[in-house]
């Protein structure tokens, strides 16, 4: 049986939302850019092999234009989200930004995206926002705003969905993990 050899790291961003990394044998990889490239280097010094968007709301892809040349995964609907301030929420604090994702290869349901020698499966999970998606990598589950610690992501904002969001954590109770890594905890 491998060895894990993985670390993982959690740095805090603007409104307390998690940006994580998981530090392979070779490179890392991001979960949710909230934070900066400069602060994720403090954690890992290895190259960066992708990003992956759990969801399109600006605190959670805050400094995404900073990661011009690393490969971005996300839903399909990422695009969409983040370029209209009312669906990225930043309207809702006065920022009315709108985000652009050059390098964005769109995941669904199921998909199955390898870095280094790991797997990570991929969960479309929308509710809190069309394009929310979780993401499975050795029994962690990393769920963005769709669940948190002791409850679920808001589903009164704008492109939020209470339907959807029932339909999502019917799903996510069928996800075998054994831990949970939130976008807020």
């Amino acid at each position: 049986m491998e060895e894990k050899n993985y670390k993982i790291y959690k740095i805090k961003g603007i409104l307390e939302q998690n940006t994580y990394i998981i530090e392979l044998n070779n490179s890392c990889v991001v979960i949710d850019a909230g934070c900066s490239v400069a602060l994720i280097k403090k954690k890992c010094s290895k190259p960066i092999a992708g990003i992956l968007i759990t969801h399109g709301h600006f605190d959670h892809i805050n400094n995404i234009e900073e990661f011009k040349d690393i490969t971005v995964y996300g839903s399909k609907y990422l695009s969409e989200t983040i370029k209209n301030p009312n669906f990225n929420a930043s309207a809702y604090f006065g920022e009315n930004k709108k985000y652009l994702i050059n390098n964005l290869i769109p995941v669904k349901d199921g998909d199955i995206i390898k870095f280094d020698t790991y797997e990570i499966k991929c969960f479309a999970t929308p509710g809190h926002t069309k394009d929310s998606m979780c993401y499975l990598f050795d029994s962690i589950l990393f769920s963005g705003d769709t669940l948190f610690f002791q409850d679920i992501g808001r589903t009164d904002l704008l492109g939020s969905s209470p339907d959807e969001m029932r339909k999502s954590l019917e799903k996510i109770k069928l996800i075998k993990y054994n831990k949970l890594m939130p976008g807020h905890d």
